[in-house]
């Protein structure tokens, strides 16, 4: 395999990579390994899972450990910045070597927790959870105790939530570990503050809870003033999915009435309303709304988010994903055809669909994109599918599986062939290794049984 393939499919976890290195030498691709445990190679770091299972699973099938053991831990330890995705992952390889007796990667893990924590909420989690790992009760203990050091002096900086509000929520663990808690607290004045404050921050939860009525549970007289003055149109897809036919037609007439000069973030907040629910009068306005998509290419702000003017075509784009309508079908062959909003186009097929659009989908997924653009095209096809779940899709989802940036939507290809019978053999060996845990547990599961 060139060295640049094998980089290729060790970027975005396919299984592939470790079953290539059970039957042939790794020394070729050495450097591509090491740099790719020193520097996170996932798409999405928030939706993917963590990566250190499968790159030891990696090193481990090299059979040179140490090659790439000594710069792991020499790069968490100088990290400038500890809660980088690369520091993180630099942390839990280092877990890994500890967790397999190597006391000098035990010390660092720790002394990286203690040195760091308050830095940063997620990077906190990420290092406590290490801990608890390596240690269990004793690890969970450690970490909190070390909490309750810097309560109240931080009490800008909270530390996680480690239990649910709800202790019927709970899961074994949780109770293992609360218990050990409250039985510790007795003696030591670091885990009694941590307790204390746990349990005034769930008593406060619940009452904000309790008080709090969803928005996604009004009525449409209770939204209207709400839909004004929110400054996102976060919440607004919930309420059109739940709303009844009454509430959601007068949304509709509100947006209708919108006139041309009105403020793009408030026209924005109405159209989401029908990101999961047909428009339920004539869709001309979204059609022109998202028609502008043919002349105005995406745009992005300087912090690389898409302008207002983009984010309202998106918006438009996707509440037609709902809407049967020539004009939609032929604005999606247009954008498809021309290469145009390629993350986004394929999802106006949804309510316009013919038989033959399977086969557009499959050329279109052999095509190479940028990721940002590869996956929002599986993004879409995942609906499409939901939608139109048909054997034709088997290739396509094939060609996603290979060449789709993201392990998490990776897990979702691999159900979709299962739920056809489409999933290739060497598909199924393959996914016991992915990157992705939960594929690695589903593929497990099925060849179990």
């Amino acid at each position: 395999m060139q060295v640049s393939e094998f980089k290729r499919i060790l970027e975005i976890g396919l299984g592939r990579a470790i079953l290539f290195l059970q039957t042939h030498d790794a020394t070729p691709y050495r450097e591509a390994i090491l740099e790719a445990c020193l520097h996170d190679t996932r798409y999405d770091g928030q939706a993917e899972s963590r990566r250190a299972t499968y790159l030891f699973d990696v090193i481990a099938q090299t059979g040179f450990q140490e090659f790439y053991r000594e710069p792991i831990l020499q790069a968490l330890e100088i990290a400038s910045d500890p809660n980088t995705y690369d520091s993180l992952q630099l942390n839990d390889l280092a877990t890994n070597f500890a967790d397999q007796g190597d006391q000098a990667a035990r010390r660092l893990v720790y002394d990286q927790f203690v040195a760091h924590l308050t830095s940063d909420d997620w990077g906190d989690v990420t290092r406590a959870h290490n801990l608890i790992s390596l240690d269990g009760t004793d690890g969970f203990l450690f970490a909190v105790e070390q909490f309750g050091k810097r309560l109240p002096a931080c009490s800008e900086q909270e530390p996680p939530y480690w239990f649910p509000s709800l202790e019927k929520n709970w899961d074994d663990d949780e109770r293992t570990y609360w218990d050990a808690a409250i039985q510790r607290a007795a003696d030591n004045p670091h885990l009694a503050a941590y307790v204390a404050f746990e349990q005034e921050r769930r008593a406060n939860q619940k009452t904000k809870t309790s008080r709090r009525k969803p928005l996604s549970f009004m009525s449409y007289d209770q939204l209207k003033p709400k839909i004004t003055h929110r400054t996102t149109e976060y919440g607004l897809a919930t309420w059109g999915e739940r709303a009844n036919e009454a509430d959601l037609e007068c949304a509709a007439n509100d947006l209708l009435a919108l006139a041309e000069q009105t403020d793009i973030l408030l026209l924005r907040k109405y159209v989401c309303i029908f990101r999961e629910r047909r428009f339920p009068l004539d869709p001309q306005k979204l059609i022109d709304l998202a028609s502008q998509a043919r002349h105005e290419p995406p745009s992005y702000d300087e912090d690389d988010r898409f302008t207002p003017q983009s984010r309202l075509i998106l918006t438009a784009l996707n509440a037609l994903g709902n809407v049967s309508h020539p004009e939609v079908r032929q604005l999606a062959f247009e954008l498809v055809e021309g290469r145009q909003w390629i993350a986004h186009a394929a999802i106006l097929l949804k309510s316009n669909w013919q038989n033959s659009d399977w086969s557009v989908l499959e050329a279109l997924t052999q095509e190479t994109f940028e990721p940002y653009d590869y996956h929002g095209l599986g993004m879409d096809i995942r609906e499409l599918f939901e939608a139109h779940p048909e054997p034709k899709a088997a290739q396509t989802l094939i060609n996603l599986y290979e060449y789709g940036p993201c392990s998490e939507c990776r897990e979702h290809y691999v159900k979709a062939l299962d739920s056809i019978q489409a999933v290739p053999e060497w598909m199924r060996a393959e996914c016991r290794y992915d990157a992705d845990h939960d594929l690695r547990e589903w593929a497990a599961g099925v060849l179990r049984d």
